[in-house]
């Protein structure tokens, strides 16, 4: 179970030359919003789809990037059908990669990597195909603690080698059926995350991003930078393990 760190298939042993724009686009909780919604804010996946691929034409140094929970508490159209219609949906708006969320673990460790994260196949694996890099560097197994899910992936973006590394809240055991679970572990993040971004910068990473499935107490993004260990966001903003003292 040894998950170095991952490369995107395009990526070139290239430096880059002079000034480069990288853009990076990013969701969180599309929770299978496939749909429409007249009376809500979800504009669903047809507006995301084409509003990505409007501003990848604008720039190809683009990443299309999420933080979890793209399936599970899923609406009627897309959980009626093991959220397939959201896999293909994001799948067609070209997404990169994403952290793991504890929804992703709804039907348990062996559905997410054996189905979602498995190729589409008619016969054999009908209802998954995810094509995005799905990353956990905090998913451990307990009996071993070695990586139950890659936690890196690195892509080439106009010569800039561009690291991303995914975490899930440490509190999935208390969020998901334990029962899908039982052989895994959501370790600290902040101890799990520092290290990744060692093995990045190792491997030649230029910036590094971090994805993380974690709730903030405020939307105030001021109020966010000085929150300090005493809160599970806060300990990852300023890099403190809030399991030791600070």
């Amino acid at each position: 179970h040894s998950f170095p760190t991952r490369r995107s298939s395009d990526l070139l042993d290239s430096a880059a030359v002079g000034p480069v724009d990288i853009q990076i686009l990013a969701t969180n909780d599309f929770h299978g919003r496939i749909a429409n919604d007249a009376f809500s804010s979800a504009a669903g996946a047809a507006v995301m789809a084409g509003a990505v691929k409007q501003l990848r034409s604008a720039n190809p140094n683009t990443t299309f990037a999420a933080a979890g929970d793209l399936i599970g508490a899923s609406t009627f159209e897309s959980f009626i059908d093991q959220d397939k219609p959201t896999i293909d949906a994001l799948n067609e708006a070209g997404l990169d990669v994403s952290a793991v969320g504890n929804h992703e673990f709804d039907q348990g460790y062996d559905d997410l990597v054996n189905r979602v994260m498995a190729p589409y196949d008619a016969n054999d694996n009908p209802f998954g195909g995810a094509e995005w890099e799905y990353l956990g560097a905090n998913v451990k197994f307990k009996a071993s603690g070695d990586p139950a899910l890659d936690g890196t992936w690195l892509k080439d973006q106009g010569g800039v080698q561009i690291g991303y590394i995914g975490a899930v809240t440490e509190h999935l055991d208390e969020l998901v059926s334990p029962g899908g679970i039982a052989d895994i572990e959501a370790t600290d993040i902040v101890d799990a995350t520092n290290s990744a971004a060692d093995d990045l910068v190792a491997a030649g990473a230029d910036v590094v991003v971090l994805l993380v499935h974690e709730g903030a107490p405020t939307t105030d993004c001021a109020t966010i930078a000085g929150l300090d260990a005493s809160t599970d966001f806060g300990s990852i903003v300023q890099g403190v393990n809030d399991n030791v003292d600070a």
